[in-house]
């Protein structure tokens, strides 16, 4: 399976720069850099890319909504194991896309958006997207599901509990018991490692 795509990489080679980007090897993302590579772009609808703090995407992406802020945020739609999930996840993570005008003091407000690390820039000025490349990845990302995976973790690796009554607390991965998601885990209590069955969902790596 390919590699899903850094929009990083694609926005300061491909406009921060004034470089051309490579030749992609994954045949996913090869439409995306031929337009970006295409010089007949003209960023008259301009966008900027804001990078977030992990998980914040929704967070940013609301906040500047209530603002009044016209935001995009690429998502993919999840074939969740769990009624309770979100059915999307963002594509890009931390990344999310703003339209707004540069010179108009924006740029100061987003600054203070909760969950909002930064606005992508090359050379200390933000770097403009035009309209005809997010246009493409909303269509790229039409049509596509990734499906969760019932058990992202081995035997014996250290994991945290992220929900339920054993939130917080650390704890060693055991075995998947089941294809909807549940597991066995060994949690960390009192100096005793306790087992305990809980959903693949609910757990975390370490920070």
């Amino acid at each position: 399976m390919c590699a899903r795509p850094r929009l990083d990489r694609f926005i300061l080679t491909g406009f921060g720069r004034g470089e051309k980007t490579r030749k992609p090897s994954c045949p996913e993302t090869a439409p995306m850099t031929e337009l970006l590579q295409s010089e007949t772009l003209v960023p008259g609808d301009r966008w900027f890319a804001l990078y977030t703090k992990p998980h914040k995407e929704y967070v940013v992406r609301d906040r500047l909504r209530s603002q009044g802020v016209d935001t995009y945020l690429p998502e993919i739609s999840v074939a969740a194991r769990r009624r309770d999930r979100r059915a999307t996840k963002p594509f890009f993570p931390h990344y999310l896309f703003a339209h707004f005008d540069p010179s108009g003091g924006t740029i100061a407000r987003l600054r203070w958006t909760p969950g909002l690390r930064r606005v992508v820039s090359a050379g200390g000025q933000p770097v403009a997207i035009p309209g005809e490349v997010v246009a493409h990845i909303r269509r790229r990302l039409a049509d596509l599901v990734e499906v969760e995976s019932a058990c992202p973790f081995q035997h014996g690796e250290v994991v945290r509990v992220l929900h339920g009554p054993f939130e917080g607390l650390g704890a060693v991965f055991d075995r998947s018991l089941s294809p909807e998601g549940r597991a066995r885990v060994f949690l960390q209590m009192m100096d005793r490692l306790v087992a305990a069955d809980l959903d693949v969902c609910d757990l975390l790596p370490p920070r």
